[in-house]
């Protein structure tokens, strides 16, 4: 235990004015990492316990003029992260838990997807546009990241734009604009001067907000009403840093379905025809709100109709995930028969996120006792339940009484069938007219969404929550 912090809460966090953020690196299995402020690592260093500051070039003065006595180093295997100044407390012998979730992942922790990375891979190399969505947590960013890794080692230019925040037209400038100097190379003035020449309207400020990482912020006049000749600047700034240095090109829009809420419709008009006429430059489409894509993509009157390849995530298979759980449970000699995997993969539905985290939990559960039981598979059920009561308990207060007997029906009877007549006199759901309405609303809460004709819900333990409030 340290600062509060066993095994069971493994994060690192880098230091901010004695605030801390989580990222999560590619670390060894055989590390306890965990969070530590300036005391506790003084302590530790003093103590003889090994002590390593990545990315030290960018370490703050201070901490490199108190620690220089210790053993620091720059561990080149770490992700490139925004902010690379970290502290990593790390103490061989101890296991970390190998399962994560709730944040991107890289390296040994991304799990399968071979099929889909070498698609995509291919797609865009050739400048093929694709569309990808799935609902939220499927591990859409931590795909396309890798997508983006791979694609930059084969001398593609590439460029990561999170839409997410894009509120107003003006926000899209600055997330895009952004987006276009990460992703330009050089050194501190050769990006400066590119981005001058890319984007001639906009004036690039360097702002160092975190302690000796460099940033850039981007002037064009807060009072500008015409904002089109600063659309088009960046639409055309990507196509012709690309045929400047003789390559291809890979833009990403990640939960692009947020331009549906901007003031106007200009930039999913006036950003299509840039789409259609650049040769040296392939777009990904990302989303995880499918009836917006959809919106987006398949309506015949909308502007990037038929603009690219579908490429729905789907989960991962049984098989290929039943591998990776038992690799990662046999690497810390915790035994797992095939029954219990096929069980735990059939609580969580194989869902990326909600498996992972299982998994984590079963991991932390029975890390001493080294063998998972079908008794296992039931306390890491009511632990994970346990840990998100608080919150389901709000989502199902703030539903009508209908929409409640809806999800209870949907827990109980399964997402299949469900406008027969028995399964509506079943379950009292009224009239067909009045299920699909409530169907319409729960699925706008994101709280249920469909899958392959059938209705399944968005947070798998959120279903064995209300099965458990059923049988109570």
């Amino acid at each position: 235990m340290v600062d509060g912090l066993s095994a069971r809460n493994i994060q690192i966090f880098y230091l901010k004015k004695a605030a801390a953020r989580s990222r999560r690196p590619d670390c060894s299995k055989k590390s306890l990492l965990v969070s530590i402020n300036l005391k506790s690592f003084r302590r530790d260093a003093s103590q003889g316990c090994n002590c390593h500051l990545s990315r030290k070039d960018y370490a703050p003065r201070f901490l490199q003029r108190k620690f220089c006595n210790h053993n620091f180093v720059l561990d080149k295997n770490y992700p490139k992260w925004d902010n690379p100044v970290w502290i990593i407390y790390r103490r061989e012998g101890v296991m970390a838990n190998p399962f994560f979730y709730g944040e991107e992942v890289a390296g040994e922790f991304f799990t399968d997807r071979e099929a889909e990375v070498k698609d995509l891979i291919a797609d865009l190399s050739r400048g093929q546009n694709v569309i990808v969505f799935s609902p939220r947590r499927y591990g859409k960013t931590s795909l396309i990241k890798k997508v983006l890794d791979i694609l930059a080692t084969k001398g593609l230019l590439v460029f990561y734009v999170n839409l997410y925040a894009a509120t107003s037209k003006r926000k899209f400038i600055e997330i895009y604009a952004r987006a276009i100097a990460r992703g330009t190379k050089g050194n501190l003035g050769k990006v400066v001067e590119q981005l001058r020449a890319l984007l001639p309207a906009l004036i690039p400020k360097v702002v160092i907000s975190q302690p000796g990482i460099p940033e850039f912020e981007f002037d064009y006049g807060r009072k500008t009403k015409n904002l089109t000749p600063l659309l088009e600047d960046l639409y055309e700034a990507v196509e012709k840093h690309a045929r400047k240095k003789k390559k291809r090109a890979v833009v990403v829009f990640d939960e692009f379905q947020e331009i549906l809420n901007l003031e106007d419709d200009e930039i999913e008009r006036s950003l299509r025809e840039y789409v259609q006429s650049q040769k040296q430059v392939a777009y990904v489409f990302m989303g995880s709100k499918r009836h917006l894509m959809q919106e987006l993509f398949d309506r015949e009157n909308r502007p990037f109709y038929k603009s690219g390849r579908m490429f729905p995530l789907l989960k991962i298979s049984p098989a290929d995930f039943s591998k990776f759980i038992k690799e990662k449970f046999s690497a810390d000699k915790i035994e797992i028969s095939q029954e219990c995997l096929d069980n735990l993969l059939q609580i969580t539905e194989c869902h990326p996120y909600y498996t992972q985290m299982f998994c984590s939990i079963l991991w932390d559960r029975n890390v001493n006792k080294k063998k998972i039981i079908q008794e296992s598979l039931g306390q890491a059920m009511e632990e994970a339940i346990a840990r998100e009561a608080a919150k389901y308990s709000l989502i199902w207060d703030a539903l009508s009484r209908k929409n409640k007997m809806i999800l209870e029906a949907l827990a109980k009877g399964g997402g299949e069938n469900i406008y027969t007549q028995d399964f509506i006199a079943d379950f009292s759901l009224g009239t067909p007219s009045n299920l699909q309405k409530g169907i319409k609303t729960l699925q706008a809460k994101e709280i249920i969404e469909k899958e392959n004709g059938r209705l399944i819900f968005s947070d798998i333990f959120f279903k064995q929550w209300i099965l458990s409030k059923i049988t109570c």
